[in-house]
């Protein structure tokens, strides 16, 4: 059945960040509007979810009868139970405790993981999940880490401008019906070559690290799925910003992941109670400052992890002048940081080929130099039998 005609919301103008998204998924009637407006802000439900997502990737699956919910029976009304078991079946949604909780709200941590099963990117997820080093050491994060990243590298999540970015939402933070919005309409007009691109981050393998090293990259990873907060520097909003003013929401702009992750307590900025290490000496808090004052230019082939990385994204400017945009080395053309156009922390190939390869200017190492030990030599081989031995 083809589209209905695309309506207009007064409480949707063409000026909301939201606009094109509820125009599309509305005039595919996968999320219904009210009689009054669109209710932009309102939250959005666990049936509205498992609605949306039926109608948008599996119209034609049909209900598998040993799904049922304690609050939801098979006839009473028919098509809610359709598409919560259906939602279920795919693994969109969980059942709680036995019922299906159809007015429950829906957070980001969900719908992230909701999506990636739908566009059929579990295995990529299960693949950064165990994201390791050479030498074989798993790299602790949250269990819906992989989710993050995927959705995140895919432009799933909207980037609130500044002027709203109390509106940002954090991982277990409800997500409202224009968000859920946005995300259906981000998911369905994907491209092929997105699709296909995101399947090299299931196979990441980092370089053996230092102990500290490690700490550093552990702790960066504890933050993916964190929002994009210009200015931003601190896990959670504060009543007086610790340098640049009062956050409205826990998040980090570029140089403010950076500064949370290698920055040593000063006055009082301090949060070596939460990452484990004391960090060191980061006086400067933007992109530029932090590249133009390396005592030492760190160039590509000599980047080490916990390095920070200075790209100038935008072409003005030179040298150090001219950066932009921070991030941290992981290592073998890796990069962990903070994005606005990925929405939030994330993880990025910087690797020769790649968009940033070309942006890069130069790094700074704050970390000590490490040297990974040498491989062990292999196995002697057993000797030869001597043909003068007896048997």
């Amino acid at each position: 059945m083809p589209p209905a005609s695309a309506t207009t919301f007064a409480d949707v103008p063409t000026s909301h960040w939201a606009y094109s998204a509820v125009q599309y998924v509305t005039s595919r009637s996968w999320i219904t509007p009210y009689s009054n407006g669109f209710r932009p802000d309102q939250l959005s439900t666990r049936f509205e979810l498992a609605r949306a997502f039926t109608a948008a990737f599996a119209p034609s699956e049909p209900v598998d009868p040993s799904i049922t919910f304690t609050d939801l029976p098979a006839t009473s009304p028919g098509y809610a139970y359709k598409v919560a078991n259906i939602a279920v079946k795919k693994g969109w949604l969980s059942p709680i405790n036995g019922a299906f909780v159809a007015t429950g709200t829906v957070s980001k941590a969900v719908l992230d993981r909701a999506l990636v099963l739908a566009l059929g990117l579990n295995g990529v997820a299960a693949g950064l999940n165990k994201i390791s080093s050479s030498d074989g050491y798993r790299f602790a994060h949250t269990s819906w880490f992989g989710y993050y990243i995927i959705t995140n590298e895919l432009h799933l999540n909207f980037n609130y401008p500044s002027a709203l970015e109390k509106q940002e939402v954090l991982a277990g933070s409800p997500v409202s019906r224009a968000f859920l919005a946005y995300a259906l309409w981000q998911a369905k007009t994907l491209s092929q070559w997105e699709l296909s691109s995101i399947q090299s981050y299931s196979k990441i393998v980092l370089p053996q690290m230092s102990d500290i090293e490690k700490q550093v990259v552990n702790f960066a990873f504890k933050y993916a799925g964190y929002p994009y907060v210009y200015a931003g520097e601190w896990y959670k909003p504060t009543g007086s910003g610790y340098c640049c003013g009062t956050q409205l929401q826990g998040g980090f702009d570029c140089s403010g992941f950076a500064w949370w992750l290698l920055k040593s307590p000063a006055g009082t900025w301090n949060n070596t109670s939460i990452r484990g290490y004391y960090g060191w000496s980061l006086l400067e808090r933007g992109a530029a400052a932090m590249t133009g004052d390396a005592p030492v230019r760190i160039y590509y082939s000599k980047l080490q992890p916990g390095d920070l990385l200075g790209f100038n994204t935008d072409g003005q400017g030179t040298g150090w002048q001219g950066v932009d945009h921070a991030g941290i080395y992981l290592g073998n053309g890796w990069m962990v940081h903070s994005s606005g156009s990925r929405g939030g922390v994330s993880v990025d190939f910087i690797g020769s080929g790649s968009w940033w390869y070309s942006r890069f200017v130069w790094g700074r190492r704050l970390l000590p130099t490490y040297t990974p030990p040498p491989p062990p030599p292999p196995p002697s081989p057993s000797p030869s039998p001597s043909a003068s031995a007896t048997p």
